[in-house]
C-alpha cells in the first residue's frame, strides 16, 4: 500500500509538471500568435489608410466602386429588384456615351486614361 501511494504521488507530480509545461508552452504560442495577428492587423490598417488617401484624390472613383459594391450585394442572390434608375446604385445603368466618370493614371506611366460610363478607356499623354 505504501508503494502504491509512492507511485501515485510520483504520477501526480509528473502530471503536474506536464500540465505546467503545457500551459507555459500554450502561453508562449498564444503570445507569438497575438504578436503576429497585431502585425497583420497593423499592416492591413496601413494599406487601408493608403487606399483611403488615394480615394481622397479620386472621389468619383470611390463613389463608382461603392456603387458597384452595392450592386454586387443587391444581386448576389437570385433577386428581382425594381428601383428608379435615377438613384444609386442603379444609376450606373444610365449610360450616356459622352459622359465620363473621370480620369486616372492607370498604369502609373504618366499617360492619363479616361474611363467613360460605357466602360471605354481612352488614353492620352
Amino acid at each position: 500500500e505504501n508503494k502504491a501511494a509512492n507511485y501515485k504521488a510520483e504520477g501526480d507530480a509528473q502530471a503536474a509538471r506536464i500540465i505546467a509545461d503545457a500551459r507555459a508552452s500554450e502561453q508562449r504560442i498564444m503570445a507569438a500568435a497575438r504578436r503576429k495577428a497585431d502585425e497583420i492587423r497593423n499592416e492591413g490598417q496601413r494599406i487601408v489608410s493608403q487606399i483611403y488617401s488615394q480615394f481622397q484624390e479620386h472621389q468619383d472613383l470611390r463613389i463608382f466602386l461603392d456603387k458597384l459594391s452595392a450592386l454586387e450585394q443587391a444581386f448576389k442572390d437570385d433577386a428581382t429588384i425594381i428601383m428608379d434608375s435615377r438613384f444609386a446604385p442603379i444609376d450606373l445603368f444610365n449610360i450616356e456615351e459622352s459622359e465620363t466618370t473621370g480620369t486616372l493614371d492607370l498604369d502609373q506611366s504618366g499617360s492619363v486614361k479616361t474611363i467613360t460610363r460605357s466602360g471605354q478607356i481612352t488614353g492620352h499623354e
